[in-house]
């Protein structure tokens, strides 16, 4: 399983997700201040069933999709602006600290808030 890391202002970002999808990575997009339109095909799972194949639409672009290909998306601002739409397509997990709770016996690191994408069976 290879795993893969991104920034959401990364310029070559819609050329390493499509290669990620392709090959089945862990993708992790990391500050994510908004979710990308381009993200919603896969969000949605709208595959496309081409003989022994799954792919996706990207644009104009058609990929193949692997199905061990999962996708998590974090960012640290806790007050993201998610559409009413995507709430259903999310499992959103809320890592928040307060500082009685770093001060308690088990202190985090980092606070993040990451939602991920269900596997496709």
């Amino acid at each position: 399983m290879q795993i893969e890391i991104l920034n959401q202002t990364d310029p070559k970002f819609t050329m390493q997700l499509e290669l990620s999808v392709r090959f089945g990575k862990v993708l992790i997009i990391q500050e994510m201040d908004f979710i990308e339109p381009l993200l919603y095909p896969l969000l949605r799972k709208d595959l496309i069933h081409q003989g022994p194949r799954w792919v996706v639409v990207f644009g104009d672009k058609t990929i193949d999709y692997n199905t061990s290909f999962q996708l998590f998306l974090c960012t640290r601002n806790s007050f993201i602006e998610v559409h009413p739409s995507a709430y259903g397509l999310l499992s959103i997990i809320n890592f928040t600290v307060t500082k009685s709770g770093l001060e308690g016996k088990n202190s985090f690191s980092c606070c993040i808030f990451c939602a991920k994408l269900p596997c496709f069976i």
